[in-house]
């Protein structure tokens, strides 16, 4: 897949955030809307990374000094990159697992894993079929733990026009 990027900064970032996670014994992912609006052919202007393999701390250390990583979120600790938009996860499942980690987002145009190392898509829940049929999916019964992701729900149907389906809007009430 070929990824369009607004900056050539986040385009550089992106490889040497990889081999970072990579020599410290992770692997990193481009998720959510980055790997949905690489796939749709639009431009990426933020970078939503998950990592597997690597505690927030250790992920924390590999990055520092050269990304000046930031923590936020104390339940789910992610890492901003300042001065770059990238948001950092890491993921709590095991990387050969992609399905259960996607379980974990909100819907399924937004668990789609691209791997910057091999350039493979990765589409556990069927998120590309979804954004074909413009339909706005969830991806299980997590979506009802954060109301702010149905209310992304709604501003994700009204910018690719999607219907969401009857059991997705019974999760939202």
């Amino acid at each position: 897949m070929q990824v369009r990027f607004s900056s050539s900064r986040l385009e550089a970032a992106l490889p040497r955030l990889e081999t970072l996670v990579r020599d410290a014994g992770g692997r990193l992912f481009a998720v959510g809307g980055s790997a949905r609006d690489a796939q749709l052919g639009l431009p990426v202007d933020e970078l939503d990374l998950e990592v597997f393999g690597l505690a927030a701390a250790a992920l924390a250390e590999a990055l520092q000094p050269e990304f000046e990583p930031q923590q936020v979120g104390q339940h789910f600790p992610v890492l901003r990159l300042r001065g770059l938009p990238v948001d950092i996860a890491c993921a709590e499942v095991a990387a050969d697992n992609l399905e259960a980690a996607a379980r974990r987002r909100d819907f399924t145009l937004n668990a789609l894993y691209f791997d910057p190392e091999t350039g493979e898509l990765h589409d556990p829940l069927g998120g590309t079929a979804d954004l074909e049929a413009r339909i706005l999916r969830h991806c299980g019964p997590r979506l009802a733990e954060d109301p702010l992701r149905i209310l992304r729900g709604m501003q994700l149907a009204a910018r690719f026009d999607l219907t969401a389906p009857p059991e997705t809007l019974a999760v939202c009430r």
